[in-house]
């Protein structure tokens, strides 16, 4: 439970991840009974509630823009490197950066160096 100690720094998505996860409410509740019986502080068990509020209005882990046969549509091959790249266009959709499919394949296109030689 000591990463709730770091929730206000978290990046979006790393906040969205964490608070995505099967276990998240249970895992809020037993930090609320810790701070009430040590320290008092609710800081981040409030920020949380805030953040939760906030994100309320969609789900959390939107579906992915941008999906392999996507990365092989654009003429790579598969590999481990697709983990890299569908991880990196999944944070800036969660950060809001990338909204589209099309700002998602622009984006990887531009990233990656592809479609220099169409």
């Amino acid at each position: 439970h000591m990463v709730f100690k770091d929730v206000p720094k978290m990046r979006v998505a790393k906040l969205k991840r964490f608070m995505a996860r099967p276990t998240f409410d249970d895992e809020l509740e037993l930090h609320r009974v810790d701070c009430q019986g040590s320290h008092r502080m609710l800081d981040n068990y409030e920020f949380l509630l805030r953040k939760r509020e906030e994100f309320a209005n969609e789900p959390i882990i939107p579906a992915p823009l941008v999906r392999g046969d996507d990365l092989i549509g654009l003429g790579l091959e598969p590999s481990p490197k697709f983990s890299e790249i569908l991880e990196a266009v999944e944070t800036r959709q969660l950060e809001g950066s990338l909204r589209t499919r099309e700002e998602a394949l622009e984006w990887v296109k531009h990233e990656y160096s592809l479609g220099k030689n169409d």
